[in-house]
């Protein structure tokens, strides 16, 4: 299943990756697809992962906040 989300704080190339690779840490995420240009991300997940799940793997970096689109 794919969900899609609202961020915001991705300006580059190099803040996709650390975007996905936090979130990538959890188990139950198979892949992410960025679009910055409208603060997309798509997150294909095994089995539901909540909101707060993604938040809390992004809490290293203050910059990028997500939220249910």
């Amino acid at each position: 299943m794919t969900h899609q989300y609202h961020v915001t704080g991705i300006t580059c190339a190099g803040c996709e990756k650390k975007v996905k690779n936090a979130l990538k840490t959890n188990p139950q995420i198979k892949d992410v697809q960025i679009d910055r240009t409208t603060e997309t991300v798509s997150i294909e997940m095994e089995q539901p992962v909540t909101v707060e799940a993604l938040q809390q793997a992004l809490a290293g970096y203050p910059k990028y906040q997500l939220s249910e689109k």
